[in-house]
């Protein structure tokens, strides 16, 4: 439908403006073609480069397209002729670097935004970039929906592994991390949701001062200018994060507010959701916030810091292709978790494990992150089973268990990967960015967690807190490896005076593949247990290799054996019967 403005000067302006960008925008002529960053190209960019800032201005119209500008500093010990930034966007209006213009059609190609060594410094660097591009419809990058209900129109980002560069120029690789500063512009009606909390929002009419800082050319904002009903918003700048962990969610969004007051220990709370779907949010509010607050509990006292962002919104998002995202302070979740009718308690057990999942994030991934993609598992294992571990010892969350026992069951879907020929270490060799996709898995996620849940109790639970304290004290907001986490793990036993070698343990479970077969031997003599043994075999498609395991015993008599019951039905049966006993303890005590 055409726009209609009543004065004639401001659309001829406005027609003036619309066609110099159009005819200003360069587009990339080999956007089709793949060109994935590899780990070799990371890993030379991220070499003596440091220092990184981002100022990011998104004018998110309604429709299908937006435009932005991207100011991006960063300090280089000598100049890279093979830098670029990457950017798989629509076109590149202008762009320069360090006051000098690049002629677009000589740096933007194949995905890429080259930055050539005659336009780099030694020390600080600054590039600035306006650019178009298209929102998405397949959830990677910035996402836009349109609700079928009430027409409303709504936005989310979603870029891990490799999608803020569908967004905006950026130097898109986990170990190059930044500080961001969001500026939008937006229909006024709209909610905006950052990383951070809003520092400033002003109708865009009283936005001259902050928008002379932006080298940004006038047809960027003139139909907001013309339309006056657009808004202005600037975000307070990030700590240092990776981009995959960047955040923008716009539309018409409604809320629940925490009513948790300043000074209570924990941070302002907000859950949105679509506003047609608000009334389906409401019976499970308040339990959404109570949740958190157990998580963000238990999670502060083993990691001995305290939750490293300023707020911490969630927020419902429509056709989300994930179950959820862990953006720091603004965490993402499929609307299959907006229960329409209500939920078995397994279904709400599943959906509150995802809610301290995503949680344990921030700080598991978030204030300490993964070097690069092959050390995924350092996310994802770690925040599987921290959170089955804080839902089975939180003060709260009680309600909730047995915990273990759905652990348990989860483990099957490991178990059937681990033996097929595709399986793969839990830390795996990456190439490029693509083999990324490969990694979101079972093995990544439950064999991973079930490995992690084996190292805490081969090395017990004070010894586990003791290295996680050390670890978050010396790699907050860094990137780590394998090594470094389990350098502060060796650290914590030898202060508790165990000779456990973890290096083996590592070599064992964390770079090999497969499963291994443990069949016990039982012989019976007078009604006791004479000979106990296990044997250890690798299974097929696995690494031919015998693994270190920690296991429980316990000593029973042969003589409580009913008829027709075998050795290993009395086992399972004492454990039963042992664990139904202190749940009645439990419930004595209360």
């Amino acid at each position: 439908m055409e726009e209609k403005y009543s004065n004639p000067i401001l659309v001829t302006q406005l027609k003036q403006l619309e066609a110099e960008l159009k005819a200003a925008t360069f587009y990339d002529p080999q956007a089709k073609e793949k060109n994935h960053l590899t780990t070799v190209e990371a890993t030379c960019r991220a070499q003596g480069m440091s220092e990184v800032k981002y100022t990011i201005l998104l004018v998110l119209h309604k429709g299908e397209e937006y435009v932005g500008y991207t100011e991006v500093s960063f300090r280089l010990e000598k100049a890279n002729e093979k830098l670029f930034l990457d950017f798989e966007g629509s076109g590149v209006v202008c762009c320069s670097s360090n006051g000098v213009e690049m002629p677009a059609k000589e740096v933007f190609g194949k995905r890429r935004i080259q930055l050539p060594a005659k336009y780099q410094n030694p020390g600080v660097n600054t590039v600035r970039i306006v650019f178009k591009n298209k929102y998405a419809s397949n959830g990677e990058g910035l996402h836009h929906f349109l609700d079928p209900e009430d027409k409303q129109e709504y936005i989310y980002s979603h870029l891990e592994p490799f999608y803020a560069n569908k967004i905006f120029p950026c130097f898109d690789q986990p170990n190059l991390k930044a500080t961001f500063k969001l500026l939008t512009i937006s229909p006024s009606a709209w909610t905006v949701i950052a990383n951070e909390a809003e520092k400033l929002s002003l109708p865009l009419s009283d936005a001259s001062a902050s928008l002379k800082q932006l080298h940004v050319p006038a047809s960027m904002i003139v139909k907001e200018l013309v339309e006056e009903k657009y808004q202005f918003r600037e975000f307070a700048v990030t700590p240092t994060i990776s981009t995959y962990l960047f955040a923008c969610i716009a539309g018409p969004y409604d809320c629940f507010v925490s009513s948790r007051k300043p000074g209570e220990g924990f941070p302002p709370m907000r859950l949105f959701m679509r506003k047609s779907l608000k009334k389906f949010a409401e019976p499970y509010a308040e339990e959404f916030f109570r949740v958190t607050e157990c998580g963000i509990k238990f999670y502060e006292e083993i990691s001995g810091f305290p939750f490293p962002f300023s707020k911490y919104d969630q927020i419902y998002c429509p056709e989300f292709n994930m179950g959820a995202m862990e953006n720091d302070g603004a965490v993402t979740y499929t609307e299959v978790y907006l229960f329409k009718d209500k939920p078995s308690f397994e279904r709400f057990r599943r959906f509150n494990e995802t809610i301290l999942h995503e949680l344990a994030h921030m700080w598991f991934g978030n204030l300490v992150t993964m070097n690069w993609w092959n050390d995924l598992w350092l996310n994802e294992s770690f925040a599987t089973f921290i959170a089955n571990l804080c839902m089975s010892k939180a003060s709260g969350l009680e309600r909730y268990n047995p915990v273990w026992t759905s652990f348990y069951k989860n483990k099957g879907w490991a178990y059937n990967l681990d033996q097929q020929p595709t399986t793969h270490p839990i830390t795996a060799k990456i190439d490029n960015i693509e083999d990324v996709e490969n990694l979101f898995d079972s093995i990544t996620y439950r064999k991973g967690a079930s490995t992690v849940k084996q190292l805490y109790y081969l090395i017990s639970h004070e010894t586990f807190c003791e290295g996680l304290k050390e670890y978050f004290k010396a790699h907050q907001w860094k990137n780590t490896e394998l090594k470094d986490f389990m350098s502060a793990m060796q650290n914590a036993l030898k202060k508790r005076g165990s000779d456990i070698d973890l290096k083996e343990w590592t070599q064992q479970w964390i770079f090999t593949k497969g499963l291994n077969e443990l069949e016990p031997t039982i012989e019976v003599k007078d009604g006791k247990v004479a000979l106990f043994k296990v044997k250890q075999t690798a299974a097929a498609n696995g690494d031919k290799i015998n693994r270190m395991h920690m296991m429980d015993i316990e000593p029973v008599s042969y003589t409580h054996l009913r008829a027709h019951e075998t050795v290993l039905d009395l086992v399972c049966r004492l454990l039963l019967e042992k664990k139904k006993k202190k749940k009645k303890q439990k419930t004595n005590k209360k």
